[in-house]
């Protein structure tokens, strides 16, 4: 045992110097600091598990819409140069060699649908899911997935695995989703807000981080904003296409979860309940409704690409989107000086900053119920290596060197990067939409009443969540 213990120190430490000389970049950039830089996982850290030479392979999805959303981190064929790519092939690498297992992963455009089919047909080539949430949530009420809290191996209480995904996505004691470290499209779908920083100097607007800072970034101060208007074409007609605006968003959302609000909560046994009459603000409802229905042409985008579009040509002062924006266009925008702001709060009342992850695109791990107990718990102690390595090497390539160091040239962003990231949270409202309770959001850009809109829903979403409870084995 001491000799086995010694040879992965051995490969840990030989790992890291080899990594310590491999330049690489992303995004054409092939600078800066490679994908081992700063790892500080140290020998004694490296758990005493040998899986026997075992190939464990991922279905992960693969996005027909953003590349960004097209999972990689879990395998990668080879190196190229790029830090994310290079990451996760040695983190792969130090884990073949620590632990005598292969990680493999397929891109798939349907992981759910495949699942199933691999289900019915007892196909165990797969051994791990990775589903975008939303509609992983038919895997377990079909019962085809485990409860990951079954598997010794994972260690689900670990700081490498999103503690508030797993406390927020509970519904019964049972887990049956995990992220973490060992993905970083959660991070991407996390919602937040961009600003130019020229424009805000221009327009002699409060610094936008004091104002986070002092717990003043608030809706009102949004909403202020969101009046500056300049008719650049000239024609007296404000047009998105040609006019410059202090705001836009697309999305109710984007406020209503920054406010702290949920549309799924909890009563005081833990039982998830839906009731927007008793647990929603409604002054901050008619705030909502009032702003959007205030004949501001700047407010409502018509799609989050225009409100891009007119960012990069410097006709908008800020706006809201998603993080994983910066790595599918931002970062190309090199005549605008940015910075990224954690959603307003309802008011200065409020406690702490929120928001939400957009968990239709964030994958989760899964574990097939119809595999054999010993590759699923050797499936479910993979996984928990992954997400352990991955903190040294995907993770800190992404947010402390990607994020922190490399996207902006100012202190102040990766302060609030620190703040979004501890505010971020999942509503399983959002995430099972019984009932259709989602629209109760969207209608309201289209003028519905929200409270009656919930009205007419509320049979159907109890309906559905008893159900969804009921299907939980």
């Amino acid at each position: 045992m001491l000799q086995k213990k010694l040879r992965m120190i051995l490969a840990f430490l030989l790992s890291v110097s080899m990594c310590a000389s491999c330049g690489s970049g992303t995004g054409g950039d092939t600078t800066g600091a490679d994908a081992s830089d700063g790892a500080d996982t140290t020998a004694n850290d490296i758990p005493d598990i040998d899986l026997g030479g075992a190939v464990v392979n991922f279905l992960v999805p693969l996005s027909d819409q953003h590349e960004i959303y097209t999972s990689f981190e879990i395998y990668v064929e080879t190196e190229n140069g790029e830090r994310l790519n290079d990451a996760v092939f040695q983190r792969n690498r130090t884990i073949s060699e620590n632990h005598n297992v292969t990680i493999k992963a397929e891109q798939n455009l349907d992981v759910v649908g495949t699942a199933r089919a691999l289900a019915m047909s007892g196909d165990k080539d797969f051994q791990v899911y990775m589903p975008y949430l939303n509609p992983a949530v038919a895997l377990m009420e079909e019962g085809l997935i485990s409860d990951l809290h079954s598997f010794d191996g994972l260690n689900l209480d670990k700081p490498y695995w999103d503690q508030n995904a797993i406390e927020m996505l509970d519904i019964r004691g049972k887990a049956y989703f995990a992220t973490g470290d060992i993905s970083i499209i959660d991070d991407d779908c996390t919602m937040i807000m961009y600003f130019n920083k020229k424009l805000v100097e221009d327009y002699k607007m409060e610094n936008p981080y004091q104002l986070v800072k002092d717990h003043k970034f608030t809706l009102d101060k949004v909403f202020e904003y969101a009046e500056i208007f300049n008719d650049i074409n000239g024609d007296t007609k404000p047009k998105q296409e040609d006019d410059l605006f202090g705001f836009s968003t697309t999305n109710a959302a984007f406020f209503f979860y920054g406010a702290g609000q949920m549309l799924a909560t909890r009563d005081d046994a833990g039982n998830v309940v839906v009731d927007l009459e008793k647990n929603v603000n409604a002054d901050l409802i008619d705030k909502l409704l009032g702003f959007y229905h205030s004949g501001n042409p700047g407010f409502l985008w018509t799609n989050w690409e225009g409100a891009r579009d007119a960012f990069a040509a410097n006709r908008l002062v800020m706006f809201t989107s998603v993080l994983g924006n910066l790595r599918l266009s931002l970062y190309s925008m090199k005549d605008v000086e940015f910075g990224l702001l954690p959603l307003p709060l309802a008011d200065e009342s409020q406690e702490e900053y929120r928001t939400l992850i957009s968990t239709v695109l964030t994958p989760v791990v899964c574990i097939p119920k119809h595999l054999d107990a010993a590759t699923a718990d050797t499936a479910a102690t993979a996984c928990d290596l992954v997400a352990m390595y991955s903190t040294d090497t995907l993770r800190r390539q992404y947010y402390d060197i990607a994020l922190h160091d490399r996207y902006f040239d100012d202190t102040e962003s990766g302060e609030m990067l620190d703040i979004i990231y501890q505010s971020r949270a999942y509503d399983l409202g959002w995430i099972y939409n019984w009932g259709g309770i989602t629209s109760v959001l969207s209608g309201m850009r289209n003028g519905k009443n929200f409270y009656s809109d919930y009205a007419s829903r509320k049979e159907a979403v109890n309906t559905a969540i008893a159900e969804t409870v009921n299907n939980i084995k």
